[in-house]
């Protein structure tokens, strides 16, 4: 039986001696369309500044200059199509091409406008193209930063729920029950994102924005549970006024910036064509509780992520404008100090 056995297995075919490499193509790059599908020019024959998405054509002449005047001055100009001059009306929806800018004007500029990251960048004297770690805690006198597990944050969070209910975009689009926070594990489909992001905590210094926020639950010392633990953020960053509830996908967005919320409309413009779906809606659920312990979103704060939105998909100053992948949440990208 042995000899049986040891024939049959000398009858096997045996492997080479060497290892043989199996050789693999190369595995393709995406081919990524870019995000911005209008050019527009201050001058005939100047340098490309201004970039801009239709939405798939879905975006209005009239809101595409609304969002033209808060980067060109002055503010007093229409849109000529490039090639052939011919005047944009303000009726329709803006197309995809090359636009010029006309007007009374001399001369037309744009106005300076920054990213947070860039204005953060600028502010520590880092240089470009290299990153730094951030620890949790980025001071002596308290806050924190960035990625940030305190209970402080849970309380953030919590204090959110109380007043937006659920993702303040999606009950927008109407989805009430869907988008409601109902069960418990509803907790890791919810986010408490905060406008002005944590990462930024020394720009939040220098605007001195703690003595903006009104939430009582983020002033110093208060306490903020059962346990009479006192809260010892005194950046308040953690205020509600800084935040709002979004699920995961909304969340991502905002933070990229492919969307924003108007501080006086309270609109969502949308930046990229990845959320042209939710362009033109208007957030309410903020604004509608009602009760002073729960103040709504900061207007100053918004109008910083709107124009951080503007300086970083519609300025091709901004060294951010190409649609990279979303920042480590460990580090921070450090930041040209070329300026808008």
């Amino acid at each position: 039986m042995y000899w049986e056995i040891k024939r049959l297995f000398n009858t096997f075919p045996r492997a080479s001696a060497s290892v043989r490499t199996m050789e693999l193509t190369p595995v393709p790059a995406p081919k990524l369309t870019l995000p911005y599908d209008i050019i527009v020019y201050l001058e005939p024959k100047s340098v490309a500044l201004i970039f801009g998405t239709s939405l798939q054509e879905t975006r209005s002449v009239k809101e595409f200059l609304d969002l033209l005047k808060a980067i060109i001055m002055p503010a007093e100009f229409h849109l000529q199509t490039l090639q052939d001059r011919q005047v944009v009306d303000v009726e329709g929806t803006i197309r995809p091409g090359e636009y010029i800018v006309v007007g009374e004007a001399q001369k037309y500029r744009c106005s300076t406008m920054l990213t947070f990251r860039k204005e953060a960048a600028l502010l520590r004297g880092t240089p470009s193209g290299k990153k730094r770690k951030l620890s949790t805690t980025d001071s002596p006198e308290g806050g924190r930063c960035h990625r940030d597990d305190s209970k402080e944050s849970a309380g953030f969070k919590s204090r959110l729920i109380a007043r937006d209910k659920g993702c303040v975009v999606c009950m927008a689009q109407n989805q009430d029950y869907d988008s409601m926070y109902l069960y418990e594990v509803d907790s890791e489909m919810f986010i408490g994102a905060h406008i002005f992001a944590l990462q930024y905590y020394d720009l939040w210094d220098r605007r001195e924005y703690s003595q903006i926020v009104v939430d009582p639950y983020s002033a110093a010392g208060v306490s903020t549970s059962s346990t009479n633990r006192q809260n010892t953020d005194t950046r308040r960053m953690n205020s509600i006024d800084n935040g709002l509830l979004l699920c995961v996908e909304h969340h991502i967005q905002f933070e990229a910036h492919l969307f924003s919320i108007h501080p006086d409309t309270h609109i969502v413009t949308s930046f990229h064509p990845r959320t042209r779906y939710i362009n033109g809606l208007t957030i309410t659920q903020p604004w509608s509780n009602g009760n002073t312990r729960y103040p709504p979103p900061h207007s100053t704060l918004l109008k910083d992520h709107f124009t951080s939105s503007i300086a970083r998909w519609m300025l091709a100053a901004s060294e951010e404008y190409e649609e990279d992948s979303l920042e480590d949440e460990d580090e921070i990208p450090e930041q040209s100090t070329i300026a808008v």
